[in-house]
């Protein structure tokens, strides 16, 4: 089984081949290369392809230039990898029934998990040896055991998954600021005199407390950020005197700064379930 690090170092290569390719190899198609030179099986994929997402997105990011920079392209499915996987091996199956004793892979994404009585039942001796071990420590207990490095094992697959979780939050967040930005541009380029600091009231006085972070992004992200925000008017003296006047490119954005705004808070929430799983972490060592 892969560990986090390799995970980590295999979705890095294929989001900078994905990059050098400009699209013209995608990362479905890089992707199950990696998986099927590897034998990764479906929880390996999902996780390759998540984490090739994220690597993708860098890359990208990073080589477009300006202020204004958009990224779009092209993110890996991963049901779409497996079940491309999925095909060959059945096919593979379908040619192994002529040679018996041909090694079905298709057993790898696909087969149960062997069972204790299986395991007692294999020509192998050391796999034999192991399953008479733990048959033989179940018939002794008379109570239930923690297996603490069992359960390591699944606060460590818990702890994988929140931080893929963040690190996906972190990165719509930014991408949903930036068509924010991207809209604000328009609407500035296109309204004369326009005024930046009503257009900041009317955005937290029809979005909330919630959106205050947002806002102040979107002023950093359109560098416009050279004044306190709503000129320095305490949020709540806006939230209980100002009337937001908004049209459709105005309810645009303000739908992107609390779509953002959800993201963050998801963040937040992944970061603390991480504190605590390594709180128990600790205190199961």
């Amino acid at each position: 089984m892969w560990q986090r690090k390799q995970y980590e170092d295999a979705a890095a290569q294929i989001g900078k081949q994905y990059s050098d390719s400009n699209g013209e190899q995608s990362i479905n198609e890089l992707s199950v290369k990696v998986a099927r030179d590897n034998n990764l099986n479906p929880d390996g994929i999902r996780t390759l392809v998540r984490l090739a997402n994220v690597s993708a997105f860098q890359n990208i990011f990073d080589k477009t230039a300006g202020d204004d920079r958009m990224i779009e392209y092209q993110v890996g499915e991963p049901e779409l990898v497996i079940s491309q996987l999925y095909d060959e091996t059945k096919t593979a199956a379908v040619i192994s029934q002529e040679t018996p004793n041909a090694y079905d892979r298709s057993s790898d994404y696909w087969g149960d998990i062997p069972t204790l009585e299986k395991l007692a039942a294999t020509e192998d001796s050391e796999e034999r040896e192991i399953a008479e071990e733990e048959l033989e420590e179940e018939s002794e207990a008379d109570a239930p055991v923690v297996d603490k490095k069992r359960v390591k094992l699944l606060f460590n697959k818990a702890k994988d998954e929140i931080e893929e979780e963040a690190k996906e939050a972190e990165l719509g967040w930014v991408s949903t600021i930036e068509k924010a930005a991207q809209t604000l541009r328009v609407v500035a380029g296109s309204t004369p005199h326009f005024d930046k600091l009503a257009f900041d009231k009317d955005m937290i006085a029809a979005g909330g407390e919630d959106i205050v972070t947002e806002v102040k992004a979107l002023s950093l992200f359109t560098g416009t950020n050279d004044r306190p925000l709503c000129g320095g008017m305490k949020v709540a003296t806006v939230l209980e005197h100002h009337a937001p006047v908004l049209g459709p490119n105005a309810q645009a954005i303000l739908g992107y700064l609390k779509e953002a705004s959800v993201l963050r808070a998801h963040r937040t929430k992944c970061k603390n379930g991480l504190q605590e799983l390594e709180q128990k972490m600790e205190a199961l060592s």
